[in-house]
């Protein structure tokens, strides 16, 4: 009996109209609008140390963020970006689980104006795309697209390399 009487209960405030009037109101949500505007310093500064955060989260990592961005209102170029994420992989790759199988890339469409060793090592593992704003054209500002599309591939491909494949889901890794 007790318990038909709770579920009585719960049914009735459930239906029952909302405290404020009476009226049930559609939940508001905030749309955020990607604009051209290059990504300042501060920006990519709070992003990369989220990153980092949830890197050091999820692979159980100590120590402090090694994002060493001042964050101040500059447009961040193509080079910092590069040298913050390549700071971010040195910083997790002792929880890598196994090596990248190196991607193939055209070192001729690289950027003249960047660190071709630092552009060729993130290329190499996955962690940049060959062919993306970040490595190709020249050094200058990005869009929040563009720095969401880099920082997107990056923390995919980081999750990927942290993560030990199970021969049951991996294609590449079953038996026969």
């Amino acid at each position: 009996m007790k318990f038909l009487f709770l579920f009585l209960v719960l049914l009735v405030a459930s239906v029952s109209p909302a405290q404020d009037g009476g009226e049930f109101k559609k939940p508001t949500t905030k749309v955020v609008k990607a604009s051209t505007a290059p990504v300042t310093k501060a920006e990519a500064r709070k992003v990369l140390d989220k990153a980092w955060s949830v890197l050091q989260k999820g692979l159980k990592l100590a120590g402090g963020s090694p994002v060493k961005l001042v964050a101040d209102a500059t447009p961040i170029t193509k080079n910092e970006i590069l040298a913050e994420f390549d700071l971010l992989v040195k910083a997790s790759a002792a929880s890598f689980k196994r090596s990248p199988r190196p991607s193939s890339f055209d070192a001729a469409r690289f950027r003249a104006d960047g660190n071709s060793t630092l552009i060729s090592g993130l290329v190499i593992r996955g962690l940049v795309m060959p062919l993306g704003p970040l490595v190709t054209g020249q050094n200058g500002p990005v869009s929040t697209a563009e720095f969401g599309d880099a920082v997107g591939v990056l923390m995919a491909r980081l999750a990927d390399l942290c993560h030990t494949p199970s021969t049951r889901y991996s294609p590449n890794l079953m038996p026969g």
